[in-house]
C-alpha cells in the first residue's frame, strides 16, 4: 500500500517489484538467495531514490537510512572509503562509509546512488557481495547482509547501461528496471 500510495507512476514496475519480493522471500527461506538487489536506471527526478525511501520508511522508519552516493567516490582508493582502509593505514580506525552506516542502523535497506560512477574495484566488490551475501572490511570485521534489500540507482538508460556495468555484475541483480519519465497527468497528480 505504501508503495502504491507514495510512488507515483511506474505501475508495471510496482507490480513486478511486489512479485519479485514474494519470490525473494521464498528463495531466501530456502537458502537460495541471500540479498535482494534491484538496479534502477533512468533520468534524475523520476522516483528512483524515492522508491528506496518509501521501502525504508515502510519497514525501518525509526532507523537511519543507509545511503551511499557513489558520485562522491571519484578518487583512487574509493573502495577504502567504502569499507575502510587496511590496518596501519591513515584513517583505518574510522572504517568505511558503508561499514559504519550498517553498524549504526537497524535498517536492512541500502541505497547505492549514482552507481554508474563506481570504478572497477567497487563493481568487483558488489559482484562478490551479491554472490556471497557478506563482506569483510579491511579491518577484518565481517558484515553479513543476508535478508538485505540493496537498491542501486543510476542515470544510465537502456542503451548504455550494458556498456558501463560489467555483464557478470548485471547477472547478479535480482531485478533490473528502467524508470521512464512521468507523464503530465501523473506529475499533475503528484503536485
Amino acid at each position: 500500500n505504501n508503495l502504491n500510495n507514495n510512488l507515483y507512476g511506474h505501475k508495471k514496475f510496482k507490480e513486478e517489484l511486489i512479485k519479485q519480493i514474494k519470490n525473494y522471500s521464498i528463495l531466501y527461506n530456502l537458502g537460495e538467495l541471500k540479498i535482494m538487489s534491484i538496479l534502477i536506471c533512468g533520468d534524475s527526478g523520476i522516483g528512483k531514490t524515492e522508491l528506496a525511501k518509501i521501502i525504508h520508511n515502510t519497514f525501518y522508519k525509526d532507523s537511519k537510512m543507509i545511503k551511499i552516493n557513489l558520485g562522491n567516490y571519484k578518487t583512487q582508493g574509493a573502495l577504502n572509503s567504502l569499507i575502510g582502509s587496511p590496518k596501519g593505514y591513515f584513517g583505518s580506525e574510522r572504517g568505511g562509509e558503508l561499514s559504519n552506516k550498517i553498524q549504526n542502523s537497524d535498517s536492512k535497506v541500502i541505497l547505492i546512488d549514482e552507481f554508474e560512477k563506481a570504478d572497477t574495484d567497487i563493481f568487483n566488490f558488489f559482484y562478490e557481495l551479491l554472490e556471497d551475501g557478506k563482506f569483510t572490511d579491511l579491518n577484518e570485521n565481517e558484515f553479513d547482509l543476508n535478508g538485505y534489500l540493496i537498491i542501486f540507482t543510476s542515470n544510465l538508460n537502456e542503451k548504455n547501461y550494458k556498456d558501463i556495468i560489467p555483464a557478470p555484475l548485471l547477472s547478479r541483480f535480482t531485478m533490473k528496471a528502467l524508470f521512464e519519465p512521468l507523464d503530465y497527468a501523473t506529475k499533475n497528480k503528484y503536485v
